[in-house]
């Protein structure tokens, strides 16, 4: 994939970690923890915009962007990669 291309498909991504279609409802029993990967997700791409578009690349497969069960599976995913030290 160009590289041009695989940013634009990072750049979606992380739109889509905030999308409210497919949004998971509150009766959901993985709402409050979507919530708080959301936020976690916001926060990073404000601090570090690499890390976050580097996370997205390397989970793109653990999920779908088009499901909220995917969206929440990509999350858990960077969060997971994030804390065992996956920097971009």
């Amino acid at each position: 994939m160009h590289k041009p291309a695989l940013l634009l498909t990072a750049a979606a991504a992380l739109a889509a970690c905030n999308s409210s279609s497919s949004a998971m409802d509150q009766s959901d029993p993985n709402y409050t923890e979507m919530e708080e990967l959301k936020g976690w997700v916001r926060q990073l791409k404000a601090d570090d915009p690499d890390t976050a578009r580097h996370l997205v690349k390397v989970c793109a497969t653990a999920g779908s962007f088009f499901t909220a069960e995917g969206k929440l599976e990509i999350a858990r995913c960077m969060r997971r990669k994030y804390d065992d030290g996956d920097r971009g």
